[in-house]
């Protein structure tokens, strides 16, 4: 039997700006709920409902690259493609970062308890470094999508290179071999949370 497949037209793209400032603010809540030695387990459920918004923006930005592709000559399917790239970048680089402090700080290991082997490991991989690599990656998208049809000083090459570089770079700090296997983690992670 084949898969069931999602109608292109059923495919949402529905990120706003007031999706973006409601994680904020619900980071902030956070924040505030561990300076001031909150118990855990109402930490525990704010906690949760930072990483479902998190999460939540990360999708929107897989389903924004997927518009796009769809239909590269979408101008407005581009643009939520690159503002939703850098949007979920910057954010699951905060939130990853704001969990690995709290799991440095041993303050909340209760939180930590179910996570698998491999997650558990690239929180401890985890560091400024392959933050910014990851920030980096993102901005060469978008100098990509803008360049791409008109590469005169052949930077597309140059730029390509740059990011398997990074990318391998970042696969190699979290103990994998390349980034296909670092990737393929990931993406089986995504699916699990998504269908289970």
């Amino acid at each position: 039997l084949s898969e069931p497949v999602i109608p292109m037209a059923e495919l949402a793209y529905t990120l706003t700006e007031e999706n973006i400032a409601e994680y904020e603010s619900q980071l902030l809540l956070c924040q505030v709920m561990i300076e001031d030695g909150a118990a855990y387990e109402d930490l525990e459920k704010e906690l949760d409902l930072l990483d479902e918004m998190a999460t939540d923006i990360q999708y929107q930005a897989i389903i924004a690259q997927v518009l796009y592709y769809y239909d590269l000559d979408n101008e407005e399917a581009e643009e939520n493609y690159l503002y939703s790239s850098e949007v979920s970048t910057e954010i699951t680089t905060e939130f990853l970062g704001f969990l690995v402090e709290i799991y440095d700080s041993g303050e909340y290991d209760q939180y930590f308890e179910d996570l698998l082997d491999i997650e558990r490991a690239y929180l401890e991989c985890y560091t400024d470094e392959t933050t910014e690599l990851e920030i980096r990656n993102a901005e060469i998208l978008t100098e990509f999508l803008e360049i791409q049809y008109s590469d005169t000083e052949g930077k597309i090459g140059a730029l390509y290179s740059e990011f398997i570089n990074n990318s391998n770079e970042i696969a190699q700090k979290h103990g994998f071999a390349n980034y296909y296997d670092y990737a393929s983690m990931l993406f089986i992670k995504v699916i699990k949370e998504s269908i289970l």
